[in-house]
């Protein structure tokens, strides 16, 4: 009996110890990834079975794929903690990448070349501007068209830099009852063809404007609001790397609600930056703009925890339809794109990709009423600036078409009580549709991008009754639908509100 106590103690004992140890492997481990620098970007070899799979999402899902897949191999970015981990499991193989398509001088690039001017002279088209000089850019076409423009900062970067944001508009300083759409690059500060081509935007629709030289910018500038922030992470753009000064891949960095994927603890401060500007505004259309592929990728990006695989599994949200329509006006407008051999027209379903938590654009669309698109513009992250040029020129006609897209496209009006005064905090909701839209905040107007069909859509506000009115889209242009609500303890009443038989 001794024995067999002493046995039994020396066994809890072993195990005891065993757990102490491990716990502090494990502490060592998360030490040691705290630690780690920039990682670095890998291809993923397996062989498909469920349990290595199951272990590669246990190890990578904190880090960042990109975007290469196939059926035996992804790509991701890995610590070298990770790296080892991966590679200590039988069937699997990792070798590094040296990215052909990188240009490691595109900032403040030595490349001798004749510089090659906007129309306006403003701006180089040829040439990486550093973040000041993007500054005094911007201050510049400011301080040249102050009745069109507002130049302003949304927060700073995590090392301190400006996010500045211009608003292009007939009327920029005033609030106007208007769609208004959002346009975002350089998320990733090694992936800059987009930052360019915004920087390049702003001064095409300034100028284009100011001298009449464009029909397409007159009906944009006098029918929306701009709204450009060319680069979202200015410390990732100036250390010449993909993540933001705190080593954050900004876009894995936003809440998920598939997921609680949350980052509450890390959340970076361009991230709050954006969520706190985007929530300031009633956006009803945006993109991001990425490198290292060509094509336009709409929501959802998470697969919503369907696979262990990180991709191949469509993961459709209720506005599918529309997604798919602004995503193919885009992509038709860009010849190259369009006859993509990766992607059918060139677009695709994010996850249908490659899946990721923590993207900013299905926290656009499952958190406000803007519908987002991330467009991968060039197939080089960092292009020559010799490259640049074609860049512009192949993107310009689908960045004038994506931002007609709210004015022939989908219903538009206000929601207003009977007696005329407008109802900030009304929902336009869709039949069939399960994604409800907010009325703008002063004037009560909302604007519901949808595909061709016939829809019932319903206005509801708290103490109001609400009100359902039918319409039929065809391809050609937007309907307008006024909404009258009555309160919700009214019976028929006049315009003061005086109950009557």
């Amino acid at each position: 009996m001794v024995i067999k106590s002493l046995i039994i103690i020396t066994l809890l004992v072993l195990i005891f110890n065993v757990f102490i140890v491990k716990s502090h492997d494990i502490n060592i481990l998360n030490e040691q990834e705290e630690a780690q620098q920039e990682p670095g970007l890998y291809r993923i070899f397996h062989n498909g079975d469920a349990e290595s799979l199951h272990f590669l999402k246990s190890v990578v899902k904190a880090t960042d794929y990109d975007h290469f897949r196939s059926a035996n191999s992804y790509d991701a970015y890995l610590t070298d903690v990770q790296y080892n981990l991966i590679n200590s499991l039988s069937g699997l193989k990792v070798i590094e990448i040296h990215e052909p398509h990188k240009n490691p001088k595109f900032n403040r690039e030595t490349e001798r070349v004749s510089p090659i001017m906007s129309t306006s002279g403003d701006i180089q088209y040829n040439a990486y501007p550093s973040h000041q000089e993007l500054i005094n850019f911007m201050l510049k076409i400011h301080k040249k068209y102050p009745t069109i423009t507002k130049l302003y900062s949304i927060g700073k970067s995590s090392q301190g830099r400006d996010l500045l944001v211009m608003d292009i508009s007939q009327n920029a300083n005033e609030k106007r009852m208007v769609p208004y759409i959002k346009l975002i690059g350089n998320i990733h500060g090694d992936e800059v063809a987009g930052r360019q081509c915004l920087l390049y935007l702003i001064d095409h629709l300034c100028y284009s404007y100011t001298k009449g030289l464009d029909k397409d910018v007159k009906q944009i500038l006098e029918n929306t609001v701009v709204s450009i922030l060319p680069s979202m992470n200015p410390d990732g753009y100036e250390a010449k790397k993909r993540y933001n000064g705190n080593n954050f891949d900004l876009n894995r960095n936003f809440p998920d609600k598939y997921t609680l994927f949350n980052n509450i603890l890390t959340t970076q401060p361009e991230t709050v930056a954006v969520m706190d500007w985007s929530k300031s505004r009633n956006y009803i259309l945006g993109c991001s703009i990425h490198g290292g592929s060509l094509v336009v990728n709409y929501p959802y990006d998470t697969n919503k925890g369907l696979t262990d695989y990180p991709s191949g599994i469509e993961s459709p949200s209720p506005d599918d339809n529309i997604f798919r329509r602004i995503a193919l006006t885009y992509a038709m407008n860009n010849p190259k794109m369009f006859k993509s051999n990766e992607f059918f027209a060139g677009i695709t379903n994010g996850a249908n990709w490659y899946s990721l938590n923590g993207g900013m654009q299905d926290w656009n669309y499952d958190f406000t009423g803007n519908f987002e698109v991330t467009i991968e513009m060039s197939y080089r992250k960092t292009p020559l600036p010799r490259e640049l040029p074609g860049h512009w020129y192949d993107n310009l006609p689908a960045l004038k078409e994506f931002l007609l897209i709210p004015l022939n496209t989908g219903v538009y009006g206000t929601v207003l009580n009977t007696r005329g005064q407008p109802i900030t905090s009304a929902k336009i909701h869709v039949e069939g549709i399960d994604h409800p839209i907010p009325c703008g905040e002063y004037f009560g107007d909302y604007y519901r991008l949808l595909d061709i069909g016939l829809f019932n859509l319903t206005a509801t506000a708290d103490k109001y009754k609400p009100q359902t009115k039918q319409v039929f889209l065809d391809t050609i242009a937007r309907k307008e639908l006024i909404f009258n609500l009555e309160d919700e303890d009214s019976k028929d009443h006049n315009d003061q509100g005086v109950y009557h038989k």
